[in-house]
């Protein structure tokens, strides 16, 4: 008998085992940076109140214009002022026998100005304007000082009536010599150069109304 074939065995080739792969490490993600708070903006500012509005006046209606004045007639000037009576003259008992009246002694221009009694002025009762007639002796000696600086004037004024007090005569023998004052210091006499003494009742020499002027050594 024919020998039998062997039979092949073939052997089963083993399945290769699935690997299992490990997966991929995971990336790492950085941690983004904390965000910074930002302050939260200020309130917005509250608009101010707008101001009241003062209530308006209405104007009051004009005046009526005032009625047109009537132009007046011009007054008549104002009569010019009656001039003062002239002073009466003092009744003085004279003895007998005509005498000469007292009047403002005059020095003559070229006289020497020298210490002593330089003149009289004779005033009325209740006069105090320089008298006119007293101007031109007044003048020479206020010419006369000119050229004498080591001299000065002393003016004596007095006031006597009847009934004039003790005060108001003084201040009318004031008067007086500030009259004599003022008519040398226009005509070149400095003020510091004079003095007055208002004496008003005090003499008993004639006559009671009179400014004595007088030249002393400074």
């Amino acid at each position: 008998m024919p020998a039998k074939p062997k039979k092949r065995v073939v052997q089963a080739k083993p399945k290769p085992m699935p690997v299992k792969t490990a997966p991929p490490p995971k990336a790492e993600v950085a941690a983004a940076p904390p965000k910074k708070m930002e302050p939260a903006p200020p309130p917005p500012a509250e608009a101010p109140e707008p101001a009241p509005v003062a209530a308006v006046e209405e104007a009051p209606p004009p005046a009526p214009p005032p009625p047109a004045e009537i132009p007046k007639a011009p007054e008549p000037p104002a009569p010019a002022p009656e001039p003062a009576p002239a002073p009466e003259p003092k009744t003085v008992d004279a003895p007998a026998g005509p005498q000469p009246t007292e009047q403002a002694a005059l020095p003559a221009a070229t006289a020497d100005i020298k210490p002593g009694r330089a003149t009289r002025i004779e005033f009325g009762t209740n006069e105090t304007k320089l008298p006119e007639s007293a101007k031109e002796s007044l003048k020479a000696i206020a010419d006369g000082l000119k050229d004498k600086s080591d001299l000065r004037l002393q003016l004596l004024a007095y006031a006597g009536s009847e009934g004039l007090t003790t005060s108001k005569a003084r201040r009318m023998s004031l008067s007086r010599a500030l009259s004599v004052r003022s008519f040398l210091i226009e005509n070149g006499v400095r003020s510091t150069r004079i003095d007055i003494r208002a004496l008003g009742t005090k003499t008993d020499e004639k006559p009671l109304n009179r400014v004595d002027v007088d030249i002393a050594q400074r």
